[in-house]
């Protein structure tokens, strides 16, 4: 199987790849964007793509482990293989997401980067050196804080590889670190008021019309024995990513709307650090706020303006600006195996590849089919669900869930995988209402237990 090989990149591909550096300087993006549903092409070749070569792509994607690929140019769907409709774990791409939101809050002045963890008053259990709260929110960012305090949701390398505390000033060693990125959230959420996963819904689900998140979708995932800092973790679709994806494409503007600085996203997108020789698990490139940079080896990607948000799995948001392109990769990793990252910058090879001239101003566009009964199936948890929900009881089985809540003591274990259950079963608009309704219970009992046993970043 392809999604346990490492891909090496074929002369021929990698020939076609430079030869897209003449096309990236004659593509114009548009301002096209999606409403409340995607646009597709109805034919590919309309948005440049040769057929053969998006007919190579695929078999690449279906030779792999992926669950899903949704291919974006010029605003409008090129190409939607697997569910994407699903929503799996983004696992770190949740970084990214967070960069987003802090692009935000810095314009809106109501944090600094240049603010120190001392001046705002940031510590954790054990405590922080007067050193170590030296370390700026630019730090964190891009995990050069120099704290190398235990956090929540580590993986056993992150564990394995972490220096010794006080080895490092801030700002002068890159270390991928979930105490940066776990502390820089409870901080975004302090400083605002507003929780990542609300925020996320505010700031870009409604401006983007965003078709399946709901902010109860995400989990804030604590181990107090590490650190008082949780993890905060989205599921999200491959289609509402690519929005977000879309978004930076567009220079944070949609719709005629500045969503997101064009400056917040030029700088966070460039790198600040080489990571291509900190082991084999992190051979990514660079680095900046919270987004990749494609290893060198990549030359003709990172020539395109290529940046990524990753996630374990083989998790990617893909960004070539130069070309007007967005390829969102995912995986269900509830049930498969990890895909190698160079699996995944294959496929994108392939789709670049097949990328061999501008859109036509005269393609048609259609809206893009919803996902089969057939593939939905496949969304279903692995593990047991003790209330049995089925989509036809949806409201009983949601005030069942909610009486669970609020028992005294409430069942939160028993709720969560009931709801669980049901979200991977159904489309977000179906309870959409009655989810929005159930937030702030769920927020305040879920946060103590939960459901990622392994973490995976």
């Amino acid at each position: 199987m392809l999604g346990h090989m490492t891909f090496a990149v074929p002369m021929k591909l990698k020939a076609v790849a430079l030869s897209l550096l003449t096309l990236c300087a004659s593509v114009v993006a548009s301002d096209r964007v999606p409403g409340g549903t995607w646009m597709q092409f109805e034919d590919p070749a309309e948005a440049g793509f040769s057929l053969g070569g998006l007919a190579e792509a695929k078999r690449r994607f279906e030779a792999s482990d992926y669950a899903a690929c949704f291919v974006v140019r010029d605003g409008a769907v090129v190409a939607a293989w697997g569910d994407v409709e699903a929503r799996y774990r983004c696992h770190s791409i949740r970084k990214s997401l967070l960069s987003g939101l802090m692009g935000i809050a810095v314009d809106q002045g109501k944090v600094s980067l240049s603010d120190t963890l001392a001046e705002l008053d940031v510590n954790d259990v054990p405590p922080l050196t007067a050193l170590e709260r030296t370390a700026t929110l630019g730090d964190l960012i891009k995990a050069r804080s120099g704290v190398y305090h235990r956090a929540a949701y580590e993986t056993k390398g992150m564990k394995r590889d972490r220096p010794e505390r006080g080895s490092h000033l801030p700002d002068t060693y890159w270390f991928y670190n979930n105490w940066d990125f776990n502390t820089l959230g409870a901080i975004y959420a302090r400083e605002t008021g507003v929780g990542i996963f609300e925020a996320f819904d505010q700031m870009f689900v409604d401006p983007l019309e965003m078709q399946d998140y709901l902010p109860l979708h995400g989990r804030l995932y604590y181990e107090r024995d590490a650190s008082a800092h949780p993890a905060y973790l989205f599921r999200m679709s491959a289609r509402d990513l690519a929005r977000f994806g879309l978004l930076y494409a567009r220079r944070g503007r949609w719709d005629g709307q500045q969503v997101l600085p064009a400056q917040w996203i030029d700088r966070s997108t460039r790198s600040y650090s080489d990571t291509s020789k900190r082991g084999k698990t992190l051979e990514r490139g660079g680095y900046g706020f919270m987004w990749w940079i494609p290893p060198e080896r990549y030359q003709s990607l990172r020539e395109a303006g290529m940046y990524s948000a990753h996630g374990s799995g083989g998790q990617t948001v893909d960004v070539l600006p130069d070309l007007d392109l967005v390829v969102v990769l995912r995986t269900n990793t509830y049930t498969s195996d990890k895909v190698p990252y160079s699996d995944g910058y294959g496929i994108v090879y392939a789709i670049v590849a097949a990328c061999i001239s501008a859109p036509s101003d005269e393609a048609v566009l259609v809206p893009l089919e919803p996902v089969g009964v057939s593939q939905k199936d496949r969304r279903k948890f692995q593990y047991s669900n003790t209330l049995n929900i089925s989509s036809s009881d949806m409201p009983a089985d949601l005030a069942a869930i909610e009486s669970l809540l609020t028992a005294e003591p409430p069942d939160v274990d028993g709720a969560k995988r009931g709801l669980d259950e049901m979200l991977q079963k159904v489309d977000g608009a179906h309870v959409d209402a009655l989810h929005r309704r159930m937030a702030a219970m769920m927020r305040d009992a879920l946060p103590r237990s939960a459901d990622e046993t392994v973490p995976r970043e």
